[in-house]
């Protein structure tokens, strides 16, 4: 494999078609870290499958005040069994179905912001048909104005990939020894490193930059031979 493909959305096309207001259920608080003295959280880690209805502290993570690290240390390790093995928790890490409204045209692929993919139930079969490995699909509750009845799906996709060293100019400072936050930028070139492109399936994140949604040649060639509407694709290398 020497490319992988970037996705974004068609704003030009379909930026003005519809309009989804949604957010996810729970997640966790940012948080305030007594070492490095930064408040921060993460953005583009979803976890819409995650089910804490049961959790004696559910409330906790409707909460979304940044806290200090030993409290979000507890809020992870609650939750940590209800996770998929690979899931990687960082302080705002969305969890839950979308919950929110939606006015317009549906496209094939909709999106909330850069990071976040929702698919049409129908089109998800017709990729599966074609031999593409999706990730797990979370309906998403969205109260249409206009009664709208196609079910529209959220992507779980996970972080797996790395940005290759060589794709920075300068050597990248090591993450805070006590809340792991990183210092990175998204470099001009994306160059990724080929030991960390998962064989299971064909639509991921990257795992330092995650914000950053990638897919195989074999997720392009079925959006492109079905003809889906309101996705693009860049080429990223891989080394």
């Amino acid at each position: 494999m020497t490319y992988l493909f970037e996705i974004i959305p068609d704003d030009d096309v379909w930026g003005n078609q519809y309009y989804i207001n949604a957010s996810h259920k729970w997640g966790l608080p940012g948080v305030i870290c007594p070492l490095c003295g930064e408040t921060w959280i993460s953005v583009g880690l979803n976890y819409p499958s995650v089910d804490l209805t049961g959790l004696p502290n559910e409330k906790r993570y409707r909460e979304f005040n940044a806290v200090a690290l030993e409290k979000l240390e507890e809020l992870i390790t609650a939750i940590k069994p209800l996770l998929p093995q690979s899931a990687i928790l960082r302080p705002g890490a969305d969890l839950g179905p979308l919950v929110g409204t939606a006015q317009g045209k549906y496209s094939d692929f909709l999106w909330t912001n850069l990071w976040t993919l929702l698919v049409q139930n129908r089109v998800l079969d017709c990729l599966k048909e074609k031999g593409v490995n999706m990730p797990q699909a979370v309906p998403a509750i969205l109260k249409h104005k206009r009664k709208e009845t196609q079910e529209i799906l959220e992507l779980q996709i996970e972080p797996y990939t790395r940005i290759a060293a060589s794709a920075y100019p300068s050597k990248v400072p090591p993450p805070c020894a006590s809340c792991g936050r990183e210092e990175l930028k998204r470099p001009r070139k994306i160059v990724i490193e080929r030991s960390s492109v998962p064989d299971h399936v064909d639509i991921f994140r990257g795992r330092d930059i995650t914000t950053l949604l990638l897919a195989t040649d074999r997720f392009v060639e079925a959006v492109r031979t079905l003809r889906l509407s309101n996705i693009l694709f860049r080429k990223v290398e891989v080394a």
